[in-house]
């Protein structure tokens, strides 16, 4: 006669090691990618393990710990001593949210003009110079980077002539993601691309772009066509700005 108790006792004694198995799983592939994150900060600066452990005043075992997913990675409270490490000794602003999950905005540099070493130059080489830097560390830190320079004023009063945007590329299907966002936008008939906000065409595949300044150009708004890529705007820099966020 089957022993239907011992056949249930089993089903759920290996239904609940898979289920402590998938979540075993999933926890140590978060791990892994909170490493990724701080060895793409790390590899930023061209630092080494030493030389970044030495840099924040980490010791190098917990670094290693951290970017090699080991006994329990980088967990919360690892995440904040090491956002003030960074904050202090690097003058780099980084969000929890980032370390632990990878929600944007990536970390950026904390500048201003006195602290920077261009105190003999002229004011305008100075924020060309910041600018530069930060876009650098901007680029190291974000996949499939994509910037540009505001050249008109269609989208007054959000971005001006002059300013200087970035952001990461979304392609294909993805591009329903920008949606109603400004963006920097690619498109098959242009080589350079567009400052503009994504909307949703009358088909699918096709998307309307529209500026917030309709006043300024001969084409406001362009309707129905392919976007190679949508990159919306998390990154901008206004020449006699304050640097620091």
């Amino acid at each position: 006669m089957v022993n239907v108790l011992f056949i249930c006792k089993t089903f759920l004694t290996g239904w609940r090691k898979a289920k402590l198995m998938t979540a075993n799983d999933e926890i140590m592939a978060m791990l892994k990618e909170r490493a990724k994150r701080i060895i793409l900060l790390r590899e930023a600066f061209r630092l080494s393990r030493p030389e970044f452990a030495k840099a924040l005043g980490i010791p190098h075992g917990t670094l290693q710990n951290w970017e090699e997913a080991r006994h329990g990675g980088l967990s919360e409270r690892g995440a904040l001593r090491l956002i003030q490490a960074l904050n202090e000794k690097l003058n780099i602003e980084c969000r929890l949210e980032w370390l632990l999950y990878g929600t944007e905005p990536a970390p950026h540099i904390l500048t201003t003009l006195s602290i920077l070493p261009f105190g003999n130059q002229p004011l305008f080489l100075q924020e060309e110079a910041i600018i530069a830097q930060e876009l650098s560390f901007f680029q190291k830190l974000n996949p499939n980077a994509v910037d540009c320079i505001i050249t008109d004023e269609s989208m007054l009063p959000c971005f001006k002539p002059g300013d200087h945007v970035a952001g990461r590329r979304f392609f294909d299907q993805e591009i329903d993601k920008t949606i109603n966002q400004p963006c920097i936008v690619h498109t098959p008939e242009n080589a350079s691309v567009l400052v503009r906000i994504v909307q949703i065409g009358s088909e699918k595949g096709l998307y309307t772009l529209s500026c917030t300044n309709p006043a300024a150009i001969k084409e406001p708004v362009i309707k129905n066509i392919k976007l190679l890529s949508t990159a919306p705007i998390i990154w901008m820099r206004r020449k006699g700005m304050t640097y620091k966020l």
